[in-house]
């Protein structure tokens, strides 16, 4: 329940910052990595900068050598594969409803090392592969920098 909690101060922070910026007339918003940190905890969030849109977060407390992952998902789903390349990491979490979405949101642990996470730090790659589709969320050569950060920090 608090890293639930934990997650959903995230998000709230992310929208913050989203009510204090302005985009650009005509510019479309990509996605991206982005990395926060706060004292011991890092944050690497998959989605579009300075807003709520988000796909992924991964989660950790320096040092600890665990990635807390969460995402939106289908119900029915308690299993999230991640693939870098041929690395693929399973990791079995759990669902709940999500209040603010009306969808569900899914969060497990990793170890810092798991396969298809430390393929993410090697090429910047990941995916999290679905019953009917892959969502592939590359890593810029600048957000590569972030990404290995954010292992570092974790390990």
């Amino acid at each position: 329940m608090l890293k639930t909690v934990a997650v959903w101060l995230a998000f709230l922070g992310l929208a913050m910052l989203n009510a204090c910026t302005h985009e650009r007339a005509g510019e479309p918003q990509r996605f991206a990595w982005n990395l926060h940190m706060e004292g011991p905890t890092a944050r690497l969030a998959y989605g579009q900068p300075y807003s709520d849109n988000v796909g992924l977060i991964l989660s950790c407390e320096q040092a600890s050598g665990v990635v807390g992952v969460y995402g939106s998902t289908d119900p029915d789903r308690a299993v999230l594969r991640l693939a870098s390349g041929r690395a693929t990491s399973d990791l079995a979490g759990r669902v709940e409803a999500d209040p603010f979405t009306g969808g569900y949101s899914f969060e497990a642990e990793a170890p810092v090392r798991a396969a298809a996470l430390d393929g993410f730090v090697k090429t910047g790659k990941l995916s999290v592969i679905g019953k009917d589709r892959a969502i592939v969320m590359p890593a810029s050569g600048a957000e590569r920098a972030s990404v290995r950060r954010f292992f570092e920090h974790c390990a």
